[in-house]
């Protein structure tokens, strides 16, 4: 089956300027989803990261000030990315209060060895059933008290260095969550 779908696809590119189709697979090969593009997520990280650091001239100067200590009167170079920590935290921090993705589904692992066992949340205050999936709404999420010392002000401090490490997994999925995951990530971080 999978030497078939390879075949197919394998012709269809061959055959792009010759063959035209209004199928599925058509759309797949060379179609684009404006809401979801893979340019999206970091043009909104980047932008909100804009809006965020005019509206907080703060944290623009720390930014500044540590962006012009590392790159000095150096090109900016990629190699420049790994010491800028404040930086960092401020793309963080933009992408926590302004998730492009709105949410993402989730489906809890029971913990009992029974395959039916419901899972508990919250120290058991919510049950979860079996096999079901649940939505995480990361405007919930990334502005929870019992996580975020200022849930809705735009602090990069409250996201740098150990503080990060430290945080809840769930606290750190503004890209979206496990296979499923925001491809471009790696690339929106550079």
């Amino acid at each position: 089956m999978r030497a078939y779908a390879d075949q197919m696809v394998h012709n269809r590119k061959a055959n792009a300027n010759t063959q035209s189709r209004n199928d599925m697979l058509d759309a797949m090969l060379h179609g684009t989803d404006p809401d979801t593009a893979e340019k999206l997520t970091a043009a909104n990280l980047v932008a909100y990261a804009i809006y965020f650091l005019a509206k907080n001239p703060e944290a623009a100067t720390k930014a500044r000030e540590e962006i012009n200590a590392v790159v000095g009167d150096e090109a900016f170079a990629l190699h420049h990315l790994k010491q800028l920590h404040y930086v960092e935290a401020c793309l963080r921090e933009s992408i926590r209060l302004s998730a492009t993705a709105p949410g993402f589904n989730i489906e809890p692992i029971p913990s009992g060895s029974d395959d039916h066992t419901p899972v508990l949340l919250a120290g058991g205050e919510y049950q979860i059933p079996h096999n079901q999936t649940i939505i995480a709404i990361l405007h919930t999420v990334n502005r929870d008290p019992a996580v975020f010392e200022y849930p809705e002000d735009f602090r990069p401090e409250q996201v740098l260095g150990e503080k990060w490490d430290n945080l809840p997994a769930a606290a750190q999925k503004g890209f979206g969550n496990g296979k499923r995951e925001c491809i471009g990530k790696a690339w929106a971080w550079q």
